[in-house]
């Protein structure tokens, strides 16, 4: 028999049990969940704390992790660039971090490390030429920094050497010093 679509109005066939089992003719699942899902709100209304001046909002649909209000988010813009202006001090402090280890807390200044200098781990390693597998490496270390220091100071590429992971280790280990170990612009 033919039926024609609720959604698209497309003329199809379909069988007198069909018919019988649904009063909804639907020439898809498509067709259907658009009719069926019209109205539906999908991202309701979150009441949210804006993560920059600590004020409340609410978030009107669109993405599920908004965490700004409309005043902050355009000039937040890029959150790597905030980060990097924090002190060591500050980023310690922040609710999401104080109760860690220590050792939690460098673990994740080294991230940002690794994400702000993505282009470094392109390079061989300084002081062998390995290139299949490089880490970067503080120069300081982070635990030597007081908490005055920014985030983008500790994570500087200056401070940072690109080292396979065998003289990664010989670095930590002091079985290296920097003298023998040659610059990034001469490689």
């Amino acid at each position: 028999m033919k039926v024609s679509c609720k959604n698209c109005n497309k003329e199809f066939e379909k069988t007198a049990a069909e018919i019988r089992k649904t009063k909804n003719n639907f020439c898809s699942r498509s067709c259907a969940a658009i009719l069926n899902n019209k109205g539906r709100q999908r991202n309701k209304p979150v009441d949210r704390k804006c993560k920059k001046c600590n004020s409340d909002f609410t978030r009107q649909g669109g993405h599920q992790s908004v965490s700004f209000c409309q005043e902050c988010f355009p000039r937040w813009g890029d959150q790597s660039n905030w980060l990097k202006s924090l002190t060591l001090q500050e980023y310690q402090s922040k609710d999401s971090v104080k109760d860690k280890h220590p050792s939690w807390k460098n673990a994740h200044v080294r991230n940002f490390c690794r994400s702000w200098n993505k282009d470094l781990r392109e390079m061989p390693c300084q002081r062998c030429g390995y290139p299949h597998h490089v880490e970067l490496c503080h120069i300081k270390a982070i635990a030597s920094f007081p908490g005055s220091v920014t985030l983008g100071e500790i994570n500087s590429p200056d401070n940072i050497l690109v080292l396979c992971r065998n003289c990664h280790w010989e670095f930590d280990n002091n079985m290296l010093d920097i003298e023998s170990i040659p610059s990034r612009n001469s490689n």
